[in-house]
């Protein structure tokens, strides 16, 4: 493999040839990822579910997405599994919740004013959102 040093101070856009980039590839092509709307927000900071599909399975991560930063900035809190593609269509189909296998999902209004309440009432929120976000980004798998 041949690295070319650029030298900064003779660089001259005008003389960069498309021969000179390197195509890398940070990303699998055979992943598809989605973003569930946010289930929590809180000043700039977004709570969702991250969906990757691959052809046997879907792994599913709970990640707060920082709007502040410049760049994305993703962390991803919790990963909630790796679930067979067949049963999470199974899952889809039947709007039932991967979580737990049973829970039906149910529409609702997903509820992000939460800054004036307890902790308890919070968490109970919360918890109603994430049952929304789920029922609206199965919908969207299943159009």
């Amino acid at each position: 493999m041949d690295i070319k040093v650029l030298n900064l101070e003779d660089f001259n856009i005008n003389d960069f040839s498309k021969e000179d980039t390197i195509d890398i590839n940070l990303f699998d092509e055979d992943i598809s990822v989605f973003y569930s709307y946010p289930y929590y927000s809180h000043k700039d900071i977004d709570y969702q579910f991250r969906f990757s599909f691959n052809d046997t399975n879907v792994c599913v991560d709970e990640v707060k997405n920082d709007n502040s930063k410049d760049f994305d900035s993703l962390t991803i809190l919790k990963n909630l599994g790796n679930i067979e593609r067949d049963l999470f269509n199974e899952y889809l189909l039947k709007l039932i919740d991967f979580r737990d296998g049973t829970t039906e999902l149910i529409d609702g209004i997903i509820n992000l004013n939460l800054d004036l309440l307890d902790t308890n009432e919070k968490f109970r929120i919360i918890n109603s959102n994430k049952i929304y976000v789920l029922y609206e980004i199965y919908n969207n798998f299943i159009e």
